[in-house]
């Protein structure tokens, strides 16, 4: 698959040279300030995904995102309960941790031109 996907762990506030990124994800404390960092890296209907925990962070990615013009913003809330798999009495566990963290998804606008 290497010939066809390439994987790169960076710190983007480092700055990226990267162009043409297919998906960029962001998984920091405050996202919302790559954004446009993102814009710039993305081709265009490129997928940008953002990690947040809270609530409070999820709202600054969207609003960054709707300034900067991307497209199909989606939050979608994380949550977690194991399954007890035994022989004919499969069931969710009695105990669920209520949230584990938000994902955000966003697309680049196809017009956006990169300089």
């Amino acid at each position: 698959m290497s010939e066809y996907v390439t994987l790169s762990l960076k710190d983007a506030k480092l700055g990226l040279e990267e162009r043409n990124m297919d998906v960029a994800i962001l998984d920091l404390g405050d996202p919302w300030t790559l954004i446009k960092t993102m814009k710039d890296c993305l081709r265009p209907g490129g997928t940008l995904a953002s990690v947040s925990p809270t609530i409070n962070q999820v709202e600054k990615v969207v609003i960054e995102l709707q300034n900067e013009g991307f497209l199909e913003i989606e939050t979608l809330e994380i949550l977690m309960r194991e399954m007890e798999v035994r022989e004919g009495k499969t069931r969710p566990a009695m105990r669920m941790i209520g949230h584990t963290t938000y994902l955000t998804f966003a697309r680049k606008s196809l017009d956006t031109v990169t300089v």
